[in-house]
């Protein structure tokens, strides 16, 4: 099996320091599972969310860096820089 295959399969189950992405296409990294829902963090961190595991899917690694890109751009703005 590819890797472009392998990304496109859903864990059976999520573990601390997975990347996902929830149903509205916010990736974060896994912080715990509990009860059929997972908590996640931003990847360059800032406020957890949680999310139903149900609708997490692997994020890719494009998904992954995208998510960073944002973050970094979002901080400059706010320190007033862009």
């Amino acid at each position: 099996m590819s890797g472009d295959e392998m990304a496109c399969e859903h864990p059976q189950q999520w573990e601390a320091g997975d990347v996902a992405k929830d149903a509205e296409g916010h990736v974060g990294r896994v912080m715990d599972v509990r009860v059929g829902t997972a908590f996640l963090r931003p990847l360059n961190g800032g406020v957890e969310w949680s999310a139903p595991v149900e609708e997490l899917e692997p994020a890719a690694q494009s998904g992954a860096l995208s998510a960073a890109v944002d973050a970094a751009n979002t901080r400059t703005r706010e320190r007033g820089r862009l």
